[in-house]
């Protein structure tokens, strides 16, 4: 019998400084197939921004980061979309993280059922 596939949020985070912070777990009998990864930052011309998406290794997946000085130019915020195919199975994680600044994280794909 086959299953419908369907997108999923695996994780929604606004406002997010520190970590490592586990926000998503890959339930049993799944795979989790990301698909989508998005940093939203606001004005970082003081704080500059660094912050990542990382799984259960602490292995990151997608990173941003943007420092600046007196006389580099403003970064008045944006975002960083990240595009790909990270495979995680059961009972991996994603973790979030940030040194510098405050970010929003969305991470998307897909949860599959495994045979």
């Amino acid at each position: 019998m086959s299953r419908a596939v369907y997108s999923t949020n695996f994780t929604r985070f606004s406002n997010f400084t520190g970590g490592p912070a586990l926000v998503y777990v890959v339930p049993a009998g799944y795979r989790a197939v990301v698909k989508c990864i998005t940093i939203v930052f606001g004005d970082i011309t003081i704080s500059g921004f660094d912050g990542w998406v990382m799984d259960g290794g602490l292995v990151k997946l997608a990173r941003y980061t943007w420092f600046t000085t007196l006389s580099s130019p403003t970064n008045n915020g944006g975002t960083a979309l990240f595009f790909g195919d990270w495979v995680l199975n059961p009972a991996d994680e994603i973790h979030l993280q940030t040194v510098a600044g405050t970010g929003d994280f969305s991470v998307a794909g897909y949860l599959l059922a495994l045979p």
